[in-house]
Order: structure tokens, then sequence, then C-alpha cells
């Protein structure tokens, strides 16, 4: 198999996951003859092209519309992702600075978007409770005095820090993957 061929098998792929993501709060019943009607016209026009190329895939996939489209022209309304979800992961990790309430303004979001998976929404909700005990854990220790090491409290707050900034880009990447369009900027 070639890499032009390995690569036009990505950007389909690609597409379908996109349009898995734009229909993922849709009951499988309706969802899956749309996927399955979707895919066998992809599959269709390929099997017709005489020469598959990548530039001829791009035109395939947008002769086919994008997902959001798809969607509505199926009757469905607009998905559920909307662009508050892109200030879900912000408000997770900066709202608790707020007197809570950006963060609790961003787990109420965060729960009400199909956007994300249960780990991902698990994950939303642990970032501010993970960085407030763990920085108070830490500094602790870092003040009992020479009796524990110095080392351990600084690497253990690069670990809480770190962690829930490392979090808030793992939903930061989940909303910009679901919003980027066909996938067709591969």
């Amino acid at each position: 198999m070639s890499s032009t061929q390995n690569r036009n098998d990505l950007l389909v792929k690609h597409y379908l996951d996109n349009l898995r993501r734009t229909l993922r709060d849709v009951p499988p019943v309706r969802r899956d003859p749309i996927i399955e009607d979707v895919t066998e016209q992809i599959q269709t026009a390929r099997a017709n092209m005489t020469e598959e190329t990548e530039a001829g895939i791009r035109r395939l996939l947008d002769q086919v519309g994008d997902p959001e489209t798809i969607r509505t022209e199926d009757g469905l309304p607009p998905s559920a992702g909307s662009r508050v979800d892109g200030w879900v992961p912000w408000l997770l990790l900066f709202g608790g600075f707020v007197f809570f309430v950006g963060w609790i303004i961003g787990l109420v979001l965060l729960w009400q978007s199909s956007l994300w998976r249960t780990t991902d929404k698990i994950l939303g909700t642990l970032l501010w409770p993970v960085l407030f005990a763990g920085s108070i854990y830490f500094a602790g220790l870092a003040l009992m005095g020479p009796p524990v090491s110095v080392i351990i409290p600084i690497l253990g707050l690069v670990v809480v820090i770190g962690g829930p900034i490392l979090g808030t880009f793992r939903l930061v990447s989940v909303y910009h993957q679901a919003t980027e369009g066909s996938g067709n900027d591969l």
C-alpha cells in the first residue's frame, strides 16, 4: 500500500470520525444509517475514481459535505457542541480563582455538553480539586522543615500544577478536534 493510499485512507477515516462526533448525541437507530449511507457514498465514489489522489479525496469529501451540514439536512438540530464549549477548559482551570463561581459554571457546561466523553468530564471535574488540595498538601510539606526533603514538595507542586494544565490541554484538544470542520485540513 502506497503512502498516498495511506494518506487517503487517513483523510476518509478522519472525516468519518468527525461525522461520528457530530452525531454522537443522536440515538444509534438514527445515527447508524446516516453513517452507513455516507460511508457507502464515499466507497462508491472512491471505486469510480480512475486515479485516486489526495486532491481527489479532498474534493470528494467536500462534495459529501460538512458533517454539521449532513446533520441538519437529515432534519436534526445543530450539534450540542457550541461556542461556549471552547471556554469550558479555561473556566475549569482558572474559574476557581473567582470564588469558585467560574469553576462551577465550567462544571455545569462540561457535564451538559455532548462534546466530551465521560472520562474527559471526570478529568475536567478533578482539575481544580487536584490543583487546590495538592498545592495545600505539598506547601504544607515544604513548611514542615528539615525532616522532609525540599525536593519532594517541589516535585509534588510541579506534578500538582502540571497535571491540571495537561488536563486542560487535553480538553482543549478534544474541543479543537470536534470543531475543525470536515477534517479536510489534514
